[in-house]
């Protein structure tokens, strides 16, 4: 089976490794299989998803999005609005834990009413809770028309995502296969909500030298 470990930072010395997958009550993760975990800058927290139940809140046999904090020590389980389980594909975390972004085929928003993988945005508390949560592959309320993925995000909540959607930028730019900003807060106002409304193409799929 797959567990996720945390390292000591190098140049530490150290070769001890912490197995963060563990249920609440210090029991194995079930060894089931994780997308690739993402790690904040300071490695605190540090964000994946499962279908294992690590949480006492956990009763089913969905994928889950956790949040390990090792000033904690446990993982966290958290879930969207009415104990929606976010099913995530990806996961992404901001340099300073403060954002995370997933890559999901659950409808979060009420705009999505089809299966294609689009990225959600939510800011994670202090409290270790999820805030609102955005969907980032639309425009102007209309959701992407294909699947948006691969996506990464910086601590004034701009995400940048590859997707296969043809109306997230103005007719005749996007290739089926572009790189994409979402607009984001000025940086010295890094928590401010940022505009989802607005996405940037950043590399068209058919500049064959940049792919």
């Amino acid at each position: 089976g797959i567990d996720v470990f945390f390292g000591p930072p190098l140049g530490t010395g150290a070769n001890n490794h912490r197995i963060l997958s563990t249920t609440a009550l210090g029991g194995s993760g079930n060894n089931i299989n994780y997308p690739s975990p993402a790690v904040s800058c300071d490695g605190n927290r540090i964000a994946f998803g499962t279908k294992a139940q690590l949480s006492l809140a956990d009763t089913d046999a969905d994928w889950d999005l956790y949040v390990y904090g090792l000033n904690v020590g446990i993982a966290e389980l958290l879930r969207g609005p009415s104990n929606q389980s976010l099913r995530p594909l990806e996961v992404a975390i901001s340099a300073s834990g403060y954002f995370i972004a997933v890559e999901t085929q659950e409808r979060v928003d009420p705009s999505d009413s089809d299966n294609f993988r689009d990225v959600i945005l939510a800011p994670y508390s202090e409290e270790r809770s999820l805030g609102e949560l955005t969907l980032i592959s639309q425009r102007n309320g209309v959701k992407g028309n294909q699947n948006s993925v691969d996506m990464s995000v910086s601590d004034t909540g701009a995400v940048v995502f590859r997707s296969s959607a043809t109306n997230l930028v103005d007719p005749g730019q996007a290739s089926g296969n572009d790189i994409l900003l979402n607009s984001a807060a000025e940086p010295e106002e890094p928590r401010r909500p940022f505009d989802p409304a607005v996405i940037l193409l950043i590399l068209n799929g058919n500049d064959q030298d940049g792919m």
